[in-house]
């Protein structure tokens, strides 16, 4: 009996496991085109901690919607949680605090890699976790973003080793996944002309 309840339980632990992953890699491969955090809401499973809020220009850019977001995630744009419209070249701080209750080797961050053809992918550092520490930041000086007409664009210039910016709106999430509390997940956005 104790050995078919391990079963049953290992059999649980790997479907959950799979559809993190089939999420995860819907989310991070996005291709250009749509309202990122929109499709990131879609696609993530929830947590009772998603009791904060995350914001994102509409489609055109002419508004800003709302999203659930985590409440032991912060992640700032020159200090601020509010989408940011900027003209080129553009500077900017993007700051993250996340709680130390949550695993670090659980969380990513993703953004535009429009040199290789997505608006979300998984910014990573040597193959490696990216954070080594629950607060940090990232400088950006004087991005200049390839175009949003062309899907892959081998040649747009890469910031910090990790992303390369498109005109118009840029979104940057973080998110962590663990079984017990679920996919939890916050964004910043800027609009880059």
């Amino acid at each position: 009996m104790r050995k078919l309840l391990l079963y049953i339980i290992s059999a649980i632990v790997v479907i959950l496991v799979v559809l993190f992953v089939i999420g995860f890699i819907a989310v991070s491969k996005a291709p250009l085109g749509g309202n990122l955090a929109q499709q990131a809401i879609t696609n993530a499973a929830h947590s009772k901690y998603e009791t904060g809020t995350s914001y994102d220009f509409n489609k055109n850019g002419t508004a800003i919607e709302t999203y659930p977001a985590s409440s032991r995630i912060q992640l700032l744009i020159n200090g601020s949680n509010q989408p940011l419209k900027v003209k080129a070249p553009a500077s900017f701080t993007l700051s993250w605090n996340i709680d130390p209750s949550i695993d670090l080797k659980s969380c990513q961050i993703s953004g535009p890699d429009i040199k290789v053809g997505y608006i979300n992918t998984k910014w990573a550092q040597g193959g490696t976790s990216f954070f080594t520490s629950y607060q940090g930041s990232l400088e950006f000086k004087n991005v200049v973003p390839g175009s949003t007409n062309v899907a892959l664009q081998p040649n747009a210039p890469v910031y910090n080793g990790v992303a390369s910016f498109m005109t118009g709106d840029n979104a940057i999430g973080i998110d962590c996944f663990n079984l017990q509390t679920g996919g939890e997940w916050t964004a910043v956005a800027i609009w880059i002309n």
